[in-house]
């Protein structure tokens, strides 16, 4: 068995304890086939639109969630244009740059509501509980390392 098929056997906690036990300098093939199945399962989580073809095809969409003041809150957002961070607040073209993103109500290709999600009834365990303002997980403990799954993963359809 090579190790890709070993690493998607894993369940997640599993993926992440061998991920952790790797030396990164010594092991790096494995380290690093570790991490890019993991950031797979990680966006393979994060709810999308699958109301046409088009919104699978190219997601213009896409739920996001997080804390605020310690509460879980998640919605479709829109995303923004390249560049909108450094065009914050500044007029272009007739057009005013914000680095919040529009709500989503409907799909932008076939126009259908997009489902409403409700927080899980229980937090998802070894997902990402961020409630400092964004500078580390309180499940992992880790910062620009965090291998939890997004927060979005708590959520489902009402």
């Amino acid at each position: 068995m090579d190790i890709r098929e070993k690493l998607k056997a894993m369940t997640f906690p599993e993926l992440v304890k061998f991920r952790q036990s790797l030396d990164e300098d010594k092991e790096y093939d494995e380290w690093d086939q570790a991490g890019d199945e993991l950031r797979q399962r990680q966006l393979a989580v994060i709810p999308r639109p699958t109301c046409c073809q088009a919104a699978k095809d190219y997601p213009a969409v896409r739920f996001y969630a997080g804390f605020d003041k310690g509460k879980l809150k998640g919605a479709w957002q829109a995303g923004r244009p390249e560049g909108a961070e450094e065009l914050a607040g500044k007029v272009t073209r007739g057009l005013t740059y914000h680095t919040s993103r529009p709500e989503a109500r409907f799909c932008c290709y076939c126009g259908l509501h997009l489902p409403k999600l409700v927080p899980k009834k229980e937090f998802p365990e070894h997902t990402s509980r961020v409630t400092d303002g964004g500078y580390s997980c309180d499940t992992c403990g880790g910062s620009q390392d965090c291998v939890c799954l997004p927060p979005e993963f708590a959520f489902e359809p009402a």
